[in-house]
């Protein structure tokens, strides 16, 4: 293994893409919520749902979907054979639905806004207004009346979706007049953007998608591109949906509801070469997509590269262990969307490669330094960056090629030495055991990285620019290498470019890490007691709510008017809970663990 000075290092993370192409679709005609992919149309599984927790008939069908941005839990509203509709909160695993209440009997489609308010069109009834958008109690699910759209047209088949870039929401009424149009939710200003008559005039469904500024439309049993300014063209067709498959009987399925499904093949991808993060699928090795990151908050010189990359398996935040020019390196949190690192503090200038346990403790591997032990694990606070010796291994080797990650079925830390011996071994953190499982010594002997994939009992392994599964016994296999991180595309001129650190993400991470520019700092957390919140940039007055985890408010409109302080929960209950700070010009979210 070359000194540090030669390094050059890789660390992939696995994410839900920008891009997934991949979403949850659920109809007006079955049960099942289905996961397609958009650009061929093609149903890549599927899992019937039922509610658990309440005497309802059995699920007909849907008529909206949508996704927490706070918690990242997917609310649906359904139907049953007798018409009655609900609101619930889905599981995507095994299709459980959680009914918070019995709404509307008209309600067609829903959406959140940025802040997690819930708003519905009302569908057709008897009585109903089909111009009328309400917003809806997500614990008890009475509607408010909210607005009344001018135009006059609407539906069961109008879709809702609230754009995270200009902060509107957008509107499209599925009826044959086929209008789309934006509604401002402080001024309630429309704007009627385009009209297409001539596309099917059945059910209707809208996603934003993010990075893209595009959306997503779904209409009778077709997938369309749909951009800012109205214009649209076709992508796919899903076939099932018109031929029996799933219609129970009906004349015509339709879409109802589309919300961006976890791409399984794609990873994160940060290396010691570049400041950006890249997008990757495993199984070609091809760079999707990047962005350039940046630490906002301390004034280091540019970034020049990554040691480590893990997520916290409570809070679902990024955090990376990065290095600048001068070879300082610090620990950070990475919002993955756009780049930004809120800097935590300097570490040792050794730390080689970080990986969390199931409980949220950050454990660190040595790597090179003039007086560096290289066998010695550390774990390291997450909110100041003090290392403290753990364990010191009893193999030879190691270095700034060591990978960790934390397994957590068999709930042992796994090790790969980046080194030419290779070896592959599990420590139990609580008594300390080593076991070597193999060693691979003719493989690429720089970097390393691995993520644990959970269902799968393997890992991911990175090693060079190429990426390998790993079995638990030990064999390996190639899948694929990643051309341009050895071709000079985005080496900076070095002579090689290695893999050193992947972590597997699962999709409730979505929308939770929202760190941004006002530097908000919140410690300890997780927290037995006392949480304190220093507010950085934020400007005074502000106020905070406190939320539990399925929405509830705790507490709210408590007004503070110093730049910092701080929350009792002490006698609040074990779990997580979402806090959210109010000022004149900014609102931030954030998770907070009572333990």
């Amino acid at each position: 293994m070359k000194k540090k000075y030669l390094l050059s290092i890789i660390t992939l993370f696995s994410a839900i893409t920008l891009y997934s192409q991949q979403f949850w679709v659920v109809t007006n005609k079955s049960s099942d919520l289905f996961t397609v992919s958009v650009s061929s149309g093609t149903i890549a599984s599927s899992v019937t749902t039922s509610a658990i927790n309440m005497a309802q008939n059995p699920i007909e069908g849907f008529q909206g979907m949508t996704q927490h941005p706070i918690t990242g839990e997917v609310y649906v509203l359904f139907k049953d054979s007798d018409s009655n509709r609900y609101i619930g909160r889905l599981n995507t695993t095994n299709g459980e639905i959680i009914t918070v209440a019995q709404t509307d009997s008209s309600l067609a489609s829903i959406a959140f806004d940025a802040s997690g308010v819930l708003y519905a069109m009302q569908g057709y009834s008897n009585d109903g207004n089909t111009q009328q958008m309400q917003t809806v109690d997500i614990n008890t699910a009475p509607e408010t009346a909210f607005h009344t759209f001018t135009n006059t047209s609407g539906g069961d088949g109008d879709a809702l979706v609230f754009n995270t870039t200009d902060n509107l929401m957008y509107r499209y009424d599925g009826d044959s007049s086929g209008e789309f149009m934006s509604l401002n939710l402080n001024t309630l200003a429309e704007s009627v953007i385009s009209t297409v008559s001539d596309l099917d005039s059945y059910g209707g469904a809208l996603a934003y998608r993010q990075g893209q500024n595009k959306f997503l439309l779904g209409l009778g049993n077709t997938l369309y591109d749909l951009l800012a300014d109205g214009t649209i063209s076709t992508i796919s067709s899903i076939a099932e949906f018109d031929n029996g498959t799933f219609n129970a009987g009906w004349s015509e399925t339709y879409i109802k509801g589309l919300v961006s499904a976890p791409s399984s093949g794609e990873f994160w991808v940060v290396t010691n070469k570049s400041s950006d993060l890249f997008t990757v699928s495993v199984s070609s090795g091809t760079i999707a997509s990047s962005v350039t990151t940046s630490a906002i908050n301390m004034a280091q010189n540019p970034i020049e590269g990554f040691q480590g990359m893990t997520q916290h398996p409570i809070t679902g935040e990024v955090y990376v262990l990065f290095k600048d020019s001068d070879s300082n390196r610090y620990i950070g949190r990475l919002n993955t969307t756009n780049g930004e690192i809120i800097t935590v503090a300097q570490t040792d200038s050794s730390l080689a490669s970080i990986a969390f346990d199931a409980s949220g403790v950050l454990y660190a591997m040595q790597g090179y330094s003039n007086d560096g032990n290289t066998q010695q694990m550390q774990t390291v606070d997450i909110n100041t960056a003090p290392e403290t010796a753990f364990h010191t291994f009893t193999n030879t080797s190691g270095g700034d090629g060591d990978a960790l990650v934390f397994n957590t079925t068999d709930n042992l830390m796994y090790r790969y030495d980046g080194d030419s011996s290779g070896e592959f071994m599990s420590l139990n953190l609580n008594t300390l055991a080593e076991s070597v499982i193999s060693t691979v010594s003719d493989l690429d002997s720089y970097g390393g990285a691995l993520a644990y994939r959970q269902g799968q009992n393997k890992f991911l392994l990175g090693l060079g620019n190429t990426l390998y599964d790993l079995l638990a016994d030990g064999t390996i296999s190639t899948i694929s290498s990643i051309a341009e991180f050895d071709n000079g595309t985005f080496n900076a001129g070095w002579s090689e470019t290695y893999i050193k650190g992947l972590v597997k993400v699962s999709s409730s991470t979505a929308g939770i890490n929202d760190l941004t520019k006002t530097n908000i700092s919140i410690y300890p957390n997780p927290t037995n007691n006392i949480i304190n919140v220093n507010l950085g940039a934020v400007a005074s007055p502000t106020n905070y709510s406190l939320y539990s985890i399925d929405g509830k408010m705790i507490r709210v409109n408590n007004m503070v008017n110093n730049n910092s302080f701080s929350i009792d929960l002490t006698e609040m209950a074990i779990g997580i809970y979402i806090l959210k700070i109010k000022s004149e010009n900014s609102t931030n979210t954030f998770k907070i663990i009572k333990k």
